[in-house]
């Protein structure tokens, strides 16, 4: 293990200590919430000790310091995304063996064309399948540059308006929310299906899509509430109303709460 000069033998070990014994059973005459206050507090204080250590060896996150992750203000962004990386590849007992995902897509068609492929497919087949990919009347062999240029087009194609899937936020048009009039396409929830899949994809094979969400669509997948500081990023006018509307009297302006639908 490689450790910092600055950091004393005394600090390592009191870190094992406490991550073991907060690991370990409770006595009963030690509270839970006196061990999770020393947890805390320990891992606050020593927070650059604790990054390095798991910095220089990430093989102690799949021990005893994936506690780590319940202090969320612990870990810095790398050492989480090794972790999550990690937790991501872990694979079951039975290694069930999937061949090659073999696209041939159409440039200008690349979302139809891989969605009619890729929906005969299960969850397992396009997780752990090799992707590869080949574009009708194009020469080349994919060696992965194929492959990076397809998420490429097909972020762009999933936000197109005309697919009525996703629509810009208000806030910066750089993010996306889920189009509230999508049912315009027969098929909307197959593909916003589809959708998951292909970044969940991009997640796995470690590729960079383009895909921007608002903040309250993540909040949702995670199963987390969402409330009315969220809708600033998809509507701040109507974000600094609410504002007002909490902060003041609204009796005097007979407002009511009514939707104005353009469909």
């Amino acid at each position: 293990m490689v450790v910092c000069k600055y950091v004393g033998t005394k600090g390592i070990a009191n870190a094992a200590r406490i991550l073991r014994a907060s690991s370990s059973p409770k006595s009963p005459s030690t509270s839970a919430e006196s061990m999770e206050d020393l947890f805390v507090s320990f891992t606050d204080n020593h927070r650059k000790v604790l990054n390095l250590m798991v910095r220089n060896n990430p093989s102690l996150m799949s021990g005893s310091f994936c506690l780590l992750v319940h202090n969320p203000r612990v870990l810095d962004f790398d050492n989480k995304r090794n972790y999550f990386n990690q937790q991501l590849h872990r694979r079951p007992h039975s290694r069930e063996h999937h061949g090659t995902l073999q696209l041939n897509v159409r440039r200008a068609r690349v979302f139809e064309d891989s969605f009619q492929y890729l929906q005969r497919k299960t969850g397992d087949q396009i997780k752990h399948g090799k992707l590869s990919v080949r574009f009708y009347d194009e020469e080349g062999v994919d060696a992965g540059g194929v492959t990076r240029e397809w998420f490429q087009i097909l972020a762009r194609q999933m936000f197109d308006p005309n697919n009525a899937l996703f629509q810009p936020c208000a806030a910066d048009k750089l993010t996306y929310q889920p189009n509230k009039n999508s049912w315009v396409n027969p098929e909307h929830l197959s593909f916003f299906k589809f959708v998951g899949r292909v970044i969940g994809k991009a997640i796995y094979d470690g590729r960079l899509l383009d895909a921007y969400f608002a903040r309250s669509l993540y909040r949702q997948l995670l199963g987390k509430p969402v409330d009315y500081k969220d809708v600033e990023w998809v509507d701040p006018e109507y974000y600094k109303s609410l504002c007002w509307i909490l902060e003041n009297d609204p009796t005097v302006l007979d407002l009511t709460f009514s939707v104005e639908a353009d469909e």
